[in-house]
């Protein structure tokens, strides 16, 4: 009996179509596993860390927000206080200056001599100019004016009270010169006996500027403060950005 070879079986094209649609979606699946495997991309953190809907984006927020207004705070502190010790620095020179010219001997000897301005005129714009003041005015107990740096001034009466306060005084008052801070001495002979006044004055403006120049120093101070303090949130929120897992 003669034996017959065998035929080998013929494949199905729909066979291999469905071996070809397991193994492509087989590589799919390989393919979204290495997907979700993938470590979460910066942007993603940073969407996370400053999206206000998370913890750590709610706590970066309020931080943030008491930072600014501490430091804004502290600036306007540190402002004020500038413009207050210039103040105060006007009034400390202003009276120095004023208590120095009353008790200087040459200055009682030509206020009661017989032309004070000949000799006080020049001796106060001197000292004008030397000390950066914008006012140094010698007067007569009636309240005439001696020195000036207005020389159309000498002679005319001061607008305020002419009597010499028995202590020095400062006030801040409207001038010749503008709103100044002014401090008033009374210059006395060897008697005791009150020979006129000497009022030395700075404007307010001057006193503006000298706190004006605080300032750079003061911003610089402040930028870099909110500067250290935003870095620090930062990194505190991204640090329980990854313990609350971005929640």
């Amino acid at each position: 009996m003669s034996a017959h070879p065998r035929r080998p079986r013929a494949t199905s094209p729909h066979s291999l179509g469905g071996r070809r649609s397991r193994t492509s979606s087989g590589r799919h699946r390989d393919d979204r596993r290495g997907d979700d495997s993938r470590p979460a991309r910066p942007a993603g953190r940073l969407r996370s860390l400053f999206g206000v809907r998370s913890v750590a984006g709610q706590v970066l927020l309020f931080q943030v927000i008491v930072v600014v207004l501490t430091v804004a705070a502290a600036l306007v502190a540190l402002v004020l206080q500038a413009r207050n010790d210039s103040t105060r620095a006007a009034r400390l020179r202003s009276l120095d200056i004023a208590q120095t010219l009353a008790q200087a001997p040459g200055t009682v000897s030509a206020m009661t001599g017989p032309d004070p301005t000949a000799v006080l005129q020049p001796l106060t714009e001197r000292i004008r100019h030397d000390t950066g003041v914008d006012l140094v005015v010698v007067y007569s107990p009636e309240g005439v004016r001696y020195t000036h740096p207005d020389p159309a001034q000498i002679g005319q009466t001061i607008p305020g009270p002419p009597e010499p306060p028995r202590e020095p005084v400062t006030r801040t008052i409207d001038t010749t010169q503008g709103l100044s801070v002014v401090s008033t001495v009374r210059a006395t002979d060897a008697d005791g006996t009150a020979v006129g006044s000497v009022a030395v004055g700075i404007t307010v403006s001057k006193v503006a500027g000298m706190a004006s120049q605080q300032m750079p120093i003061l911003l610089g101070a402040a930028a870099g403060a909110l500067a250290v303090c935003a870095g620090g949130t930062v990194l505190v929120s991204r640090r329980l950005l990854r313990q609350t897992h971005g929640l």
